[in-house]
């Protein structure tokens, strides 16, 4: 999965099940992550989703000294 995909997430048709642990929070939730229908809160994935974003983009601007 590509960064531009986690920007992309549609959550409209994410399906909902029996409350599980969060795969961030380990708090219950019935939303599914609409890509590995793992039990989500959509604000954990968003979260995530965005220190992914700025982990990769510090990283892709590292200065090197040389």
């Amino acid at each position: 999965m590509s960064l531009g995909d986690l920007a992309r997430l549609d959550w409209h048709r994410a399906p909902v099940g029996e409350p599980q642990p969060c795969l961030f929070c380990g708090q219950d939730a019935i939303l599914r992550h609409p890509i590995t229908f793992r039990p989500c809160h959509k604000v954990c994935s968003d979260q995530r989703r965005q220190e992914l974003i700025e982990r990769a983009a510090a990283a892709t601007t590292a200065k090197f000294d040389y």
